[in-house]
């Protein structure tokens, strides 16, 4: 007696007197929220909570190092991040095998960069050239252009950089075996 039963058609409300400019406040608040990230979450796993710090300095420490390609709005252009939205993506994603170093997270985001840096090629096309393209070329930072970075995995990531130095090395013998033929002639 004098409890309720649960009932989940059943809502509590409580009803305020308001003017309809207060009315058109409280709407328009409402209406600007945005939902709890996941990372944000609460949580009782002490290990959850060395990633959530992992993560959380991770995406400050890149910020902080490419101040100009992060954005305040949630629904950003390309080439930019948000960082919210970029500790949500690492947080659920479980980068480095939901690493609790923030340095180990910090390298595979380096590495995810460059390769996406290495294949610029395909954003430098006729019909995509932009000001997103000149820009991430601009700052060397390319994480906003695209979200297939997000599935890669640390091994993957692995393999690509030593298939990357190894193009590099071969751009280099290819520049010294002409600049050898060019002065011989």
């Amino acid at each position: 007696e004098g409890r309720l039963a649960f009932d989940p058609t059943n809502c509590v409300t409580e009803v305020y007197d308001a003017t309809e400019e207060e009315a058109s406040k409280i709407f328009s608040e409402i209406n600007k929220a945005e939902p709890v990230q996941l990372i944000d979450m609460p949580s009782s796993d002490s290990r959850d909570e060395l990633r959530r710090d992992a993560v959380d300095a991770a995406a400050e420490h890149l910020r902080c190092a490419y101040p100009s390609m992060f954005s305040a709005s949630s629904r950003c252009l390309r080439p930019h991040l948000n960082v919210d939205t970029l500790r949500n993506t690492l947080y659920k994603s479980e980068v480095c095998g939901g690493s609790e170093d923030w340095k180990r997270i910090v390298a595979w985001m380096a590495r995810c960069n460059e390769r996406l840096g290495a294949d610029a090629q395909r954003w430098k096309s006729a019909r995509k050239k932009s000001k997103a393209v000149e820009k991430a070329e601009k700052n060397g930072f390319w994480l906003g252009m695209s979200e297939e970075w997000h599935g890669w995995t640390e091994e993957e990531e692995e393999a690509e950089e030593v298939k990357v130095v190894a193009k590099r090395k071969a751009r280099v013998r290819k520049t010294k075996v002409k600049d050898v033929k060019d002065v011989k002639e």
